[in-house]
């Protein structure tokens, strides 16, 4: 047996994790078939979903291995130049006072956060 991690948003603002215990050799498709609350929640095929492990694309063939954390993506339903969050430029940030005022008015600001 392998324990691996299942990570995937429903919704904006809704994430969902598990913890699955799956046969060694047991590849994306079949871990994702077998957590029901994640079938459950699925209207799309499991052939349309972007699946990747730790960061990465990967195809539902790709065999799991021990503490493999299967990301499930969803399209961005929200264009971040449009929501408000913005990155001061470098040039910007370089003429804000203190050297700690300056690593402050480096950070992202957004409205959602």
């Amino acid at each position: 047996m392998a324990r691996v991690e299942l990570v995937w948003s429903p919704q904006p603002g809704d994430v969902q994790q598990r913890w699955l215990d799956v046969e060694e050799g047991s590849t994306l498709e079949s871990a994702l078939r077998g957590c029901a609350d994640f079938m459950a929640a699925q209207a799309q095929p499991l052939g349309q979903l972007r699946v990747g492990i730790w960061g990465r694309m990967r195809p539902l063939s790709t065999p799991l291995r021990e503490r493999d954390r299967i990301e499930v993506y969803r399209p961005l339903t929200v264009d971040p130049k449009e929501d408000g969050c913005v990155m001061p430029s470098a040039a910007n940030a370089s003429c804000h006072g203190t050297g700690r005022d300056r690593a402050a008015s480096r950070a992202p600001t957004c409205t959602r956060w």
